[in-house]
C-alpha cells in the first residue's frame, strides 16, 4: 500500500506494532520518528529514506514526542491516497509504502525500531526514481494502478534492502546477531547511547558483565568486528547525522562523539569517506 502524506504545523501519527513494514521517503522538511517503548528518537530530513520493522510501535512526527502525546494526524482523511494536515506552519511531505509483515524479507527480530539508511548515491536515485513512479501511479488514478503499483513495490523492496544491507554492515545498524545476545547488547547499547565517553574493551566487558577475553571473542563473533572498531563506525555516522543536521563546527561536533579534537575527527573521517568532512557536509548542503 502506498500512500503519501503532505502537512503543515505540529503533526504526528502512529505505526503500532505487529501490522506491516514501512518503507518511507522525507520529500521535504523533517521527521522524527519516536519508539514508544523507550523514548529513543531518529531524525530524517529531506532526502533521508526511514525502515521501520515490524517491531515496537513508533510515533513518526515533526518533533520528538512524549509518552501520552496525541497523534492528531491519524483523525486526517485520505483521498485517493493522498493525506494533507493542517495549514499553516512548516511544510512536510512525506511518501510512505507499506508491506504486510508476513512473509517480509524486512523483519524486526533485535533489529532496532527504526533505521535510517545510508545510501550512496546510485541507490538513492534508485529509490527516488521508483517512488517518483509510485506518487504519478496514485496522482493518475488509472484503473490498473494497483497492478503497477505492486510492480513497482517490488523494485522497490529490492533496492531497500540492497540499502538496508549496506547499512547494517557500514552504518548506523549492525549485526542482528549482536543485538540477540543479552550480554553483548547491554554493551553496544551503553556504547552507542555515549559515543563521547573513552570506551575501552574493557569498559565494555563490564557493562556486559563479562571478563575482557571472553566478551571481545564473543562480540567479534556476533558483529564481525572489535567492539572498537563498531564504535569508530558509530562515532563516524553521528557525525555526518551532525554535519547534515546542524550548524555545529567541526570541533563541537568532534567532542560529541568521541574525538579530542577537529584535525583528530577530520583524519579519521576521510580515511573512512575519502572526502574531508568540510567539503561532505557542502555536498550534502548542495552548495
Amino acid at each position: 500500500m502506498y500512500g503519501r502524506f503532505v502537512a503543515r504545523g505540529p503533526w504526528a501519527f502512529s505505526v503500532p506494532t505487529g501490522s506491516s513494514i514501512w518503507i518511507m521517503r522525507v520529500a521535504e522538511g523533517r521527521v522524527m520518528v519516536t519508539t514508544r517503548s523507550d523514548g529513543r528518537t531518529v531524525g530524517a530530513v529531506s532526502g533521508d529514506y526511514l525502515v521501520i520493522p515490524d517491531g515496537d510501535e513508533v510515533v513518526v512526527a515533526d518533533r520528538p514526542v512524549v509518552a501520552g502525546d496525541a497523534c492528531p494526524a491519524r483523525r486526517t482523511p485520505v483521498v485517493r491516497g493522498l493525506a494533507r494536515h493542517g495549514q499553516a506552519g512548516p511544510r512536510t511531505d512525506l511518501q510512505a509504502m507499506a508491506f504486510g509483515a508476513a512473509g517480509s524479507p524486512v523483519r524486526s527480530g533485535p533489529l532496532p525500531a527504526v533505521l535510517r539508511l545510508e545510501t550512496d548515491t546510485e541507490t538513492a536515485a534508485a529509490l527516488d526514481a521508483t517512488f517518483g513512479l509510485l506518487e504519478h501511479e496514485r496522482a493518475r488514478g488509472e484503473t490498473d494502478a494497483d497492478l503497477v503499483t505492486a510492480r513497482l513495490a517490488e523494485v522497490l523492496m529490492t533496492h531497500t534492502l540492497r540499502a538496508l544491507t549496506a547499512t547494517l554492515k557500514t552504518g548506523t545498524g549492525t549485526s542482528p546477531r549482536l543485538f540477540g545476545d543479552p550480554r553483548l547488547a547491554r554493551a553496544a547499547r551503553a556504547m552507542r547511547d555515549d559515543l563521547a565517553y573513552p570506551w575501552t574493551v574493557a569498559a565494555l566487558a563490564r557493562e556486559a558483565h563479562m571478563s575482557r577475553a571472553a566478551f571481545a571473542a564473543a562480540f567479534r563473533q556476533a558483529a564481525g568486528e572489535s567492539p572498537l572498531a563498531l564504535l569508530r563506525r558509530w562515532r563516524l555516522c553521528e557525525a555526518k547525522r551532525l554535519l547534515r543536521e546542524t550548524p555545529l563546527s567541526l570541533n563541537e561536533i568532534a567532542l560529541r562523539v568521541g574525538y579530542e579534537s577537529a584535525p583528530a575527527l577530520s583524519r579519521a573521517f576521510t580515511r573512512q569517506e575519502r572526502i574531508a568532512p568540510g567539503r561532505w557536509r557542502q555536498i550534502r548542503s548542495g552548495a
